[in-house]
């Protein structure tokens, strides 16, 4: 009805306010927070995503260990990341936010490393490894994106957005 009255009116902006609002980057993927990211994203089931990493881990060698219930990295592991981002270089629809994330110093601290959180196993990560080698099914090819955009959007800066609300008279 109201979309009805307004049509062919015109409009004037009585009130406009704009907010400045940041998200921060997200956690690294443990497996229950991969899980139910796959399930949301492609509807895969708990057991399908833990096959499907597993095989990424043991048989094609893309990511980590997957049975892990750590989302942070140790200290020691900061050396490591410029290698694991340039294995994801290799891939055409990453290569922009690599090139990103390589230009500015890398991301630091406890919200990504940090040793106390780790337990056994460090959060689920791509190894570096050129996944454009591999032959992967749809679903691995899947599941390997999740984690490579999670690696990459946890080293991004967090988010910016402007929040615009304008009333219409």
């Amino acid at each position: 009805a109201v979309a009805y009255a307004a049509k062919g009116q015109i409009g004037v902006i009585s009130q406009a306010t704009k907010k400045r609002s940041t998200e921060t980057a997200p956690l690294l993927y443990d497996l229950n927070s991969l899980q139910r990211r796959a399930n949301q994203r492609y509807g895969f089931s708990a057991k399908m995503t833990l096959d499907i990493a597993q095989s990424l881990y043991e048989k094609h060698k893309l990511l980590t260990y997957p049975r892990t219930d750590s989302q942070y990295l140790t200290p020691d592991q900061q050396s490591t990341i410029p290698t694991i981002l340039n294995g994801l270089n290799q891939v055409a629809p990453y290569q922009h936010f690599v090139q990103q994330i390589l230009s500015a110093p890398l991301r630091k601290g406890k919200r990504i490393f940090n040793a106390k959180e780790v337990g056994d196993h460090h959060a689920i990560l791509p190894t570096g490894k050129n996944p454009m080698r591999c032959r992967l099914s749809v679903e691995e090819k899947r599941i390997f994106d999740l984690v490579a955009r999670r690696m990459m959007a946890a080293f991004s800066k967090d988010a910016l957005f402007d929040l615009t609300t304008l009333v219409v008279d």
